[in-house]
Formats: C-alpha cells, structure tokens, sequence
C-alpha cells in the first residue's frame, strides 16, 4: 500500500470517530432520528472503506 493510501484510509477513519463521537451527542439531546441518520452515513462509508481495503488487498495478492 502506498503513504497516499494510507492517508486516505487514516482520513476517512477520523471522519468516522467524529461521526461516532456526533451520533453519541445526538443521543444523548434526544435525536434520536438525526442520530439514526448518523449512524446510517457512518456505516455506509465504513462498509466503502472496507471495500476499497479489500479491493487493495486482493490486487496485492496477485501481485505476488
């Protein structure tokens, strides 16, 4: 994996804490669809996340 990839996967992971971080305040003030809402995006782009890895994963694979 080149730095560049690494970089991307380590942004999007840091969105993601924010995310969590949101959803919980969300919860907490009683928001419970907003945070369902943020819940719903965060999962999306975790499961895109988990894609794009497994995708750079099997390229490397035949790779070798």
């Amino acid at each position: 994996m080149t730095k560049d990839e690494l970089k991307h996967f380590r942004k999007e992971l840091k969105e993601a804490s924010r995310g969590i971080i949101l959803a919980g305040k969300q919860l907490n003030e009683g928001r419970l669809h907003k945070m369902l809402d943020t819940m719903r995006e965060l999962t999306r782009n975790l499961n895109k996340l988990g894609d794009e890895l497994s995708n750079i994963i099997e390229q490397q694979s035949s790779n070798v």
